[in-house]
């Protein structure tokens, strides 16, 4: 007898084993990701899209939009089949009402997706940036828009800050719609006025004249900006005169998105919002002397003197980096 060989043998014999268990390995795994994303494809777009009223928007609302902002796989293994959903309201100023967030179930035998459980309500006045689903239930990263949030933390974050939240599985629960609020993490605070230096420098506008709004972060640590900022021009006629809040404009705005954009500022980061007035013929027009800005939040952030043409004044939300475009 070759040991020898009887050893190579052996060996290339557990070889082949090895492989064809980590082929098999792979293969249901494979399985499983293109299971889920079949339940996240047919759930996603069989679910039955809340009112505008649930989500906080008129029935009569001009330009209203129910927009569903984000669709999550449960895994399947742990918390069963299912997508985590999240839907808001937007109105035709690019105004992003409170998020729904709710789990979904796929129908049996060609029924419709059934709610298996809402993790967050409108009434919480959240508005939700991310969602991961964990084998341990769901995380959720977003944004509070109001003083004292309701019906989920126990904290009372600032307004404008971000923090995450976790759901999980009722633990002994015999039906799939036990879900329970577990914990609140703040990570990051809103950006006050002491953590900001505001500018406001002239820009080439498509059309008319524009202005960039910077904010540079000059505290320690990462903060949050979210929305509009208020600009109220002070003008050589001696009224003010302030400028509406529009999405996306000829100089600047957010390009595909329908809401404005969560933008976490890092220590010495810039953010920008662009101060755009269209033509003469769109309305009356004025010329500025001091502009005032305030935060999407809340508070009075700067008075700068800007000598601008004013006729019909819009301001963009605040996006990430320069150029105050956000994709």
């Amino acid at each position: 007898m070759n040991l020898t060989r009887t050893m190579a043998e052996i060996t290339a014999g557990a070889a082949l084993i090895t492989a064809v268990a980590l082929i098999n390995t792979t293969r249901a795994a494979s399985d499983e990701l293109a299971a889920a994303a079949g339940t996240l494809r047919s759930v996603a777009a069989a679910a039955k899209q809340p009112s505008m009223r649930t989500l906080g928007c008129s029935d009569d609302s001009p330009g209203a939009l129910v927009t569903q902002e984000a669709a999550v796989a449960l895994d399947r293994r742990v918390l069963g089949r299912g997508v985590v959903l999240s839907w808001r309201c937007v109105d035709a100023a690019g105004r992003r009402h409170p998020s729904m967030v709710e789990v979904v179930r796929p129908g049996q035998g060609g029924d419709l997706p059934t709610t298996a459980g809402i993790l967050i309500q409108p009434s919480q006045d959240l508005h939700v940036h991310q969602i991961t689903a964990r084998s341990g239930g769901v995380r959720i990263l977003a944004s509070y828009w109001q003083t004292t949030p309701r019906g989920c933390c126990s904290a009372s974050p600032d307004q404008g800050s971000v923090s995450v939240l976790t759901f999980a599985r009722a633990s002994g629960a015999h039906r799939q719609t036990d879900w329970v609020f577990e914990s609140s993490q703040p990570t990051v605070h809103a950006c006050a006025a002491v953590d900001l230096t505001v500018s406001i420098v002239r820009r080439v506008a498509a059309v008319g004249a524009a202005a960039n709004l910077g904010f540079v972060n000059i505290g320690p640590s990462v903060c949050a900006i979210e929305g509009y900022p208020g600009v109220l021009a002070q003008t050589r006629a001696g009224y003010p005169r302030a400028a509406a809040p529009v999405l996306s404009g000829l100089s600047g705005g957010v390009r595909r998105d329908t809401v404005a954009p969560i933008v976490l500022l890092q220590p010495r980061e810039s953010a920008t919002a662009v101060l755009e007035s269209l033509p003469r013929g769109y309305g009356g027009c004025d010329t500025s002397r001091w502009v005032e800005v305030s935060l999407p939040a809340g508070g009075q952030v700067a008075r700068l003197p800007f000598v601008m043409q004013l006729c019909e004044a819009q301001v963009h939300p605040v996006t990430p980096g320069t150029s105050g475009w956000s994709d």
